[in-house]
């Protein structure tokens, strides 16, 4: 089956938007439930061979400057763009060339973010804090880096079912163990948030990182810098996110999914709802208007100057047609990060 082609969204909101991730965690809940982007032969024949729907949400910070990406298959990317729009009234959404193979192609290291415990118990969200953009650490440490350096997050995602729901509902009904009377169970001590998290709609999880550093020592630095600023996300009875560097013979395989957008070192059965998902990549707004680096949407407010670079890769045909007139910025210079 032939793959269908990528498109990379570069997704910039407005600094003084008031949306906060709740607004997502609805992008997030159509992704997985909804059919609105499928074709009708597709809808009433369950695809006929049509590629299977996935989507990878990214932070990339280089040149310091952070950006918002959503890569994803070309038939899907009007569907998402409407998402977006409908919930985040003043984004700007453009096409932008790829970044991936420039990377690797510099002194890096690759890894996966990966659960600490079992995927049915759920990281903090930003329903657990009040007044706090959880992003806000990452993006700040991104904020930090220097010119030479660059961080990849991609947060690839595809629609897990209801399987996953049906065995932590299990878990829960099943309890543990009574250590005061042998044979008798009692009421699993977590079943409010694992209840909690089966509740939402769920997706398979890729967690990938690179860094790029002047060598692939600082890299590795740089790796373990972001990987603990992710700690923020930790629940103390629920889950954290580690990172986890690959195996030698695991390796091409990582860094050829962090290129094809593929599941490529994909941990086994790391399952995220639709609210760990938009704690973990939201449109920037108000909440984190003071990190300077961030790719606003008011930067588009005029048109682009005439002199511009443009990516010379070939526009897409039938979405990217209807984007005719705009440039796709080539930021990611072949002479630097």
């Amino acid at each position: 089956m032939e793959k269908a082609p990528l498109t990379i969204l570069e997704v910039k909101n407005s600094r003084d938007s008031e949306e906060t991730p709740a607004a997502m965690e609805q992008v997030f809940a159509a992704l997985g439930t909804g059919t609105a982007h499928k074709g009708v032969l597709q809808t009433l024949f369950g695809g006929g061979g049509a590629p299977a729907s996935f989507y990878s949400f990214e932070l990339v910070a280089v040149n310091s400057g952070i950006h918002f990406f959503i890569v994803l298959p070309e038939y899907l990317a009007p569907y998402v763009e409407s998402q977006l729009t409908a919930q985040y009234p003043k984004v700007v959404v453009t096409t932008v060339p790829d970044y991936a193979a420039h990377f690797l192609s510099l002194p890096h290291v690759s890894a996966t973010l990966s659960l600490g415990n079992a995927h049915y118990y759920p990281l903090k969200t930003y329903r657990d804090v009040r007044d706090l953009d959880l992003l806000a650490s990452i993006l700040g440490q991104m904020a930090k880096l220097p010119k030479g350096e660059a961080i990849a997050v991609q947060l690839r995602i595809a629609p897990a079912g209801s399987g996953w729901q049906r065995a932590a509902s299990r878990v829960v009904a099943m309890g543990v163990a009574d250590p005061s009377v042998p044979g008798r169970t009692k009421t699993h001590p977590h079943a409010r948030i694992i209840e909690t998290k089966i509740n939402q709609v769920g997706f398979s999880v890729v967690l990938r990182v690179v860094a790029v550093g002047s060598s692939s020592e600082q890299a590795v630095a740089l790796l373990h810098s972001l990987g603990g600023s992710y700690g923020v996300f930790a629940m103390g009875e629920g889950n954290s996110l580690h990172i986890t560097q690959p195996a030698f013979w695991q390796k091409g395989k990582l860094e050829q999914g962090l290129i094809t957008r593929s599941e490529g070192g994909a941990p086994k059965n790391q399952i995220l709802g639709a609210g760990e998902l938009a704690s973990l990549w939201h449109p920037p707004g108000l909440a984190v208007s003071g990190i300077t680096n961030i790719s606003w949407g008011a930067r588009l407010s005029t048109d682009a100057p005439e002199d511009l670079p443009v990516s010379p890769e070939p526009r897409r045909a039938d979405y990217n047609r209807k984007r005719r007139g705009k440039k796709a910025y080539q930021f990611f210079c072949t002479d630097r990060v």
